[in-house]
């Protein structure tokens, strides 16, 4: 028993050195590995010129190297200091309100590093801007307008599309709202809605809209392109007589086909 204890012993004595030895080792933090970094490790230090001194009071710089991203802003003497960046290629970006961008793409070596930057305003050339007022609408299209912002016809010119097209004729301008065909009549254009045909006299005839020149009725036979385009302010269209506005009530008669109202300059 006595030889037993002791083997024992001398076993359980073995197992503790062992645990003992494979403990690992925190090379990493040694004295020798931190003084093998910042052996390697760079620093860089940024100067920054300017004839402004907000440039400067606005300038940040941006670093890119191997370790990361590094950003930071200039003191008042224009300069940044950089510590503990990884030697080799680097992306310097100098940036301010109001200047012109810098960048630089350099190698650090292992130690101090210096690069210097000028910052100049940047300045833009505006052309002339000539700033018209409103011209104030003569009452009788006050209506027109108030209708066209509102959105109550359904379709609708106004003077500035005249003005992008500048067509040969007021039909070239009809033909392109929806809803409305222009008819050719031995010469005589006439508009024609596209909901359908109208039955006259016994015969299928094409759903011919009735037109107003500035509030007035005209004829069936009147031609759209007597009126010169350049001289319409506006042209609105109404499908039929339930969305007509009631002031143009003259017009409901035979209005089933839809009623275009024309708008000229002048009056």
């Amino acid at each position: 028993m006595i030889v037993i204890t002791a083997v024992l012993r001398q076993l359980t004595m073995v197992a503790l050195t062992t645990e003992l030895l494979i403990v690992p080792r925190a090379e990493a933090d040694s004295p020798r590995n931190t003084a093998s970094r910042r052996q390697e490790s760079a620093s860089l230090a940024v100067r920054l010129t300017s004839q402004s001194a907000a440039l400067v009071a606005t300038a940040s710089v941006r670093v890119r190297h191997a370790g990361g991203l590094r950003e930071a802003r200039f003191d008042s003497a224009g300069v940044v200091l950089l510590l503990d960046l990884r030697a080799g290629v680097v992306e310097v970006d100098v940036r301010a309100v109001g200047a012109q961008p810098r960048s630089a793409r350099m190698v650090l070596e292992r130690g101090a590093n210096v690069v210097d930057f000028v910052l100049r305003d940047q300045r833009v050339e505006l052309s002339t801007v000539s700033v018209l007022g409103d011209r104030p609408v003569p009452s009788r299209l006050q209506g027109y307008e108030r209708r066209r912002m509102l959105g109550e016809p359904n379709g609708v010119v106004d003077r500035g599309e005249i003005e992008r097209v500048r067509p040969i004729g007021v039909s070239v301008l009809l033909a392109r709202l929806p809803g409305v065909r222009v008819m050719d009549s031995l010469g005589i254009k006439k508009p024609v809605s596209r909901r359908g045909s109208l039955m006259r006299g016994g015969q299928m005839m094409p759903c011919q809209m009735r037109v107003m020149l500035d509030g007035v009725l005209l004829p069936l036979d009147f031609n759209l392109d007597q009126i010169p385009p350049m001289d319409v302010h506006g042209i609105e269209v109404y499908a039929g007589a339930a969305r007509l506005p009631p002031q143009f009530g003259s017009s409901r008669e035979n209005s089933q086909c839809g009623v275009v109202l024309i708008w000229t300059r002048g009056g």
